[in-house]
């Protein structure tokens, strides 16, 4: 099963690993940016438009969306989850301050209670990497943000490089930054290395 949202509002989902793929009903016409997909039936998919960013929510398998998170002046960069109930919605800063939102429900409500990092960075999309309770969100100004228990608490970590576009780590310690180079680290961040690419 996989999921793939883009461009005008559309949503295409496909059940037997690519073969065929059926285009959903569309949640907007507004450009979608990045999903998460539980399984065949749920998914969560963002939209960003020129004023105001969208979350949206299915349960029959794109047949019918709900607008569960709006945000205006927003622009929504990715969506992740730890479990069926907990995920994690990251987008560019509104009013100074990164726009960060957490859920407990499979992403039927998001709350942004305590989720304080400011910042004029702006973050990209697909640009989170999340495990467990570590968080990284990658930004365009030689920052990660991380967090390592599920956004309780905020550090900010400096790169080598301006635009820090993906992140990947294989263990608590050792992981890649992707940009217009690769960065590696091997104490969880505090120092970064560049990599012949």
């Amino acid at each position: 099963i996989a999921w793939i949202a883009g461009a005008g509002g559309k949503v295409l989902r496909t059940t037997n690993k690519g073969v065929t793929w059926t285009q959903t009903t569309s949640p907007s016409s507004t450009d979608n940016y990045t999903m998460y997909a539980f399984d065949a039936n749920t998914a969560i998919v963002t939209a960003s438009g020129t004023t105001t960013a969208y979350v949206y929510r299915t349960t029959n398998g794109g047949s019918n969306w709900t607008t569960v998170l709006t945000q205006t002046g927003g622009f929504f960069d990715d969506v992740q989850f730890k479990d069926a109930n907990n995920g994690m919605l990251y987008g560019d800063p509104v009013g100074g301050r990164w726009t960060i939102f957490r859920t407990s429900n499979g992403g039927v409500t998001w709350d942004s209670t305590g989720m304080n990092v400011t910042t004029t960075a702006a973050g990209w999309n697909n640009g989170m990497y999340l495990s467990g309770n570590t968080v990284y969100l990658g930004t365009n100004n030689g920052t990660l943000v991380y967090s390592t228990n599920f956004g309780t608490s905020w550090t900010i970590q400096t790169t080598l490089q301006a635009n820090t576009y993906v992140t990947w780590f294989n263990s608590p310690t050792t992981g890649l930054t992707g940009g217009a180079e690769l960065n590696l680290t091997t104490n969880g961040g505090t120092n970064w290395s560049a990599l012949t690419s």
